[in-house]
C-alpha cells in the first residue's frame, strides 16, 4: 500500500472565528459563476478530506493536532514548537498546487501509512 499524505496548516491569530477558517477552506463564485478557488489553490477538490479546528484560545501545537485523522501515524513528522488556535489538514484526492501561497504556516505535506 502506498503511503498516505497531509498537507498540515497551522496558525496562532489569523482567525478570529471558526467562520474565518470556514471561508478560507471554502470555493466560491463570482456573479459569472466561475470559480474564485481558495488560498488553498486545491485541484480535485474532496470537501470530506479536509479537517479544520478552531479554537479561540491557543494551544501546544501538538495539543491541537489530536484527533485529526491518522494523527499516530504522522505525530512524530511534525516539528512545530509553540501556540497555535487553528489547524487545518488536507487530505488526498485534494492536490495543492501552491501550499506556500496562503497565509497560514506550511509544516509540510507528511507522509504516512494510514492504518485502520
Amino acid at each position: 500500500m502506498p503511503p498516505s499524505q497531509v498537507y498540515l496548516f497551522v496558525s496562532a491569530g489569523r482567525f478570529s472565528s471558526w467562520e474565518d477558517v470556514s471561508a478560507c477552506l471554502h470555493v466560491r463564485y463570482d456573479e459569472d459563476g466561475d470559480r474564485i478557488p481558495s488560498p488553498f489553490m486545491l485541484e480535485n477538490f474532496g470537501p470530506m478530506c479536509i479537517e479544520a479546528r478552531y479554537g479561540v484560545t491557543p494551544l501546544p501545537g501538538l495539543e491541537i493536532l489530536q484527533g485529526f485523522s491518522w494523527f499516530a501515524q504522522w505525530r512524530s513528522l511534525v516539528e512545530y514548537q509553540g501556540q497555535l488556535d487553528a489547524a487545518i489538514c488536507v487530505f488526498p484526492p485534494n492536490t495543492l498546487f501552491t501550499p506556500g501561497n496562503t497565509r497560514l504556516t506550511y509544516l509540510g505535506c507528511l507522509e504516512f501509512e494510514a492504518q485502520g
